[in-house]
């Protein structure tokens, strides 16, 4: 197997760590050296030549062939077993309804929270009970790694450049999990989104840190949900609506267990019960203004929808902690094909160590860009609310300044549900058929 990215010599093991740090392949933890041999056990475990595309992200143009996948697999510690699960989650990463740029350039700090089901959790030991986010799982803890070592080295979301999170989150080391479908009241997350129970899948959503809630005096899915809506409810005052991820442990999840209560039931109650009123957001000064009568029967919403709340079953059987997580983008899913047998690659008895580099030495695909316009004078503009907060106030003035100074004859602005995702086809469709020209959006 004839691998194509350079290669750089070291003249043993400890050295070639070294070189991985010099070279800012690592999150700060050591590595482990890519090698001829340990890259093609990789990609064996897949059947992937190597220079299959992977994925294709978008904005950045950036192909992600199996060969880098692979490369930074071996730095992040995997096993090639685990090789399925960290290919679904990198194809899944390229899913426009994912929406790659905005969670991965936010300076909220999301990082890619990996929820994986089906029969390969269990075969390659995926943690799904106790200690859940937590250290002890060598595939839990490489492969959420190996993804994120992908968008470090491949994509190029590297901290203070691509990368803008004001704070960020341990998650961003890794963040990868298994459901508990062996003790789940319902079948797996992956047949709720419309696999089969006996496929391998994994589900990725950008999410911040997790909250974790305790209730041990509550003996109904009410009592436990009355708890976890107070805590989120505060969020509704944003000036965007998100999703949610709520994983339910120990007690609590035999309490919902036992009173029959379905994923939908959960969804629904939490949809209603985290309403709060824009009186008490301006209050507490998540909301500009004064209180007037009105805002104390306006009431904000959390979600946009029940779906948008996906509920898990994981963690450890005993206690009564839950936890949820926030996300600012939507979520996808990917089936990971099961590792077929590895035939080993000889290892080469040699002194030195020859290294594979991880990143990215050419271009991606050229993209075709719609042609500009000579003048404005007299075109119709369409512009994108990306529903950050006062982004539609900046965008009228923008609207303001290009009819006065420019021409413009006449503007239209839509409202995307969330700044994480692409607009809807139906305001394509409009902005098409409506619009000369676009102004796609607002960063931080």
């Amino acid at each position: 197997m004839q691998l194509k990215s350079r290669y750089h010599e070291a003249p043993d093991m400890a050295a070639a760590m070294e070189l991985c740090y010099a070279k800012g392949w690592t999150d700060g933890l050591p590595v482990v050296p890519p090698t001829a041999d340990r890259v093609a056990d990789m990609l064996a475990a897949v059947k992937l030549e190597p220079d299959h595309e992977v994925a294709f992200i978008e904005n950045r143009q950036v192909s992600v062939t199996a060969e880098k996948v692979a490369i930074n697999a071996v730095l992040a510690g995997c096993k090639p077993e685990y090789m399925p699960v960290v290919v679904a989650a990198v194809e899944a990463l390229a899913d426009p309804l994912y929406g790659y740029h905005g969670p991965a350039t936010s300076t909220g700090g999301s990082a890619v929270l990996m929820i994986v089901n089906g029969p390969i959790a269990h075969e390659l030991d995926m943690n799904c009970g106790d200690n859940l986010f937590g250290p002890g799982w060598r595939s839990n803890a490489t492969i959420g790694r190996a993804v994120r070592l992908i968008m470090r080295n491949t994509i190029g979301t590297l901290p203070g450049e691509l990368d803008r999170s004001s704070l960020g989150h341990p998650g961003k080391y890794t963040y990868c999990i298994a459901e508990n479908e062996a003790q789940s009241p319902w079948p797996g997350l992956h047949v709720s989104r419309g696999f089969k129970p006996a496929q391998n899948a994994v589900t990725i959503m950008a999410a911040l840190g997790v909250h974790q809630y305790s209730n041990g005096l509550s003996a109904t899915p009410e009592g436990i949900l009355t708890t976890a809506c107070a805590q989120m409810r505060i969020s509704a005052g944003t000036s965007r609506k998100t999703f949610y991820a709520m994983i339910f442990a120990g007690e609590h999840m035999a309490i919902i267990a036992k009173a029959g209560w379905t994923r939908d039931d959960v969804k629904n109650y939490c949809a209603e019960h985290t309403q709060v009123s824009l009186a008490e957001l301006k209050r507490i000064n998540i909301r500009d203004g004064s209180v007037t009568p009105e805002d104390e029967t306006t009431m904000m919403s959390l979600v946009h929808e029940p779906n948008d709340f996906l509920v898990v079953m994981a963690g450890g059987l005993a206690g009564v902690q839950s936890a949820r997580r926030r996300s600012p983008g939507k979520y996808a899913a990917r089936e990971a094909a099961r590792s077929v047998p590895i035939v080993r690659q000889p290892r080469e008895n040699i002194m030195s160590v020859r290294i594979y580099d991880p990143t990215i030495e050419a271009k991606g695909r050229k993209i075709a860009y719609a042609p500009r316009p000579k003048s404005l004078a007299g075109l119709r503009v369409g512009l994108v609310d990306n529903s950050k907060h006062n982004s539609d106030q900046l965008l009228m003035r923008i609207a303001g300044l290009l009819e006065s100074d420019y021409g413009v004859k006449t503007h239209v602005m839509r409202r995307k549900k969330t700044a994480g995702i692409p607009p809807s086809d139906e305001i394509v469709k409009e902005f098409k058929a409506a619009c000369d020209v676009v102004v796609a959006g607002v960063g931080d």
